[in-house]
């Protein structure tokens, strides 16, 4: 079941990626494409300084894309994320959530979706991905069996 809430949630959250490329696209196609690069350049930066850190990237990722996607990016040690580890993650997600804002306050409904779809994406993640994760020194690890 943890693989299904990992693709579920992934999928939320591409949605809401999806609508802002869309939006965006409306009103300037170079902004567009900017912004699908930062994507693809947050995605694979979160690859490499949490996922390719991970014990379970390879076999037991929830998230299964992800997993797959930090087989792309050089490997490293296993063992505790360091703050630029986790500064830098959360860095590249924020700039795949706060990059599409300013063309989005043009669309209020689409902004309240865009938020919607996000949270709902990060509390699909932190509620049922997490409690089954097997990584024991992720920040977010909520596995009580552990």
């Amino acid at each position: 079941m943890k693989k299904f809430h990992g693709i579920f949630s992934l999928l939320i959250f591409a949605a809401a990626m999806i609508m802002a490329i869309v939006v965006i696209l409306l009103q300037t196609w170079v902004f567009a494409v900017i912004y699908l690069a930062v994507i693809i350049v947050s995605f694979l930066t979160v690859s490499f300084l949490y996922c390719a850190k991970c014990p379970c990237r390879l076999s037991g990722c929830a998230h299964v894309i992800i997993g797959k996607l930090s087989r792309l990016v050089p490997e490293r040690r296993q063992g505790n994320y360091t703050l630029f580890d986790i500064l830098g993650t959360f860095l590249a997600m924020g700039i795949i959530l706060f990059y599409p804002q300013f063309w989005l306050v043009d669309y209020p409904l689409l902004l309240i979706i865009f938020w919607g779809l996000g949270g709902f994406a990060f509390l699909e993640i932190f509620l049922k991905v997490c409690t089954a994760c097997e990584n024991h020194v992720c920040a977010l690890n909520r596995n009580k069996s552990q």
